[in-house]
């Protein structure tokens, strides 16, 4: 989630990156932020995929099959 109560998700994110801790984990962004900031923070983060809050369970569950396996 990007949006955390102390700290912004994106710079958490960011900063792990950076550090290289979670270099091979897939991240998948969901918030209930706009579609275009969402898009855009994405390809920042590198992440691979994200989704709009409400989630749709069975879609978080298809994209953690897809790049887990």
């Amino acid at each position: 989630d990007l949006n955390l109560p102390y700290i912004d998700g994106e710079a958490v994110i960011s900063t792990f990156l950076e550090k290289n801790i979670i270099n091979q984990i897939p991240i998948i962004i969901c918030s209930a932020r706009d579609e275009a900031e969402l898009k855009r923070i994405s390809e920042k983060i590198k992440a691979k995929a994200y989704l709009r809050k409400p989630i749709d369970f069975n879609q978080l569950f298809n994209l953690i099959d897809k790049f887990v396996k």
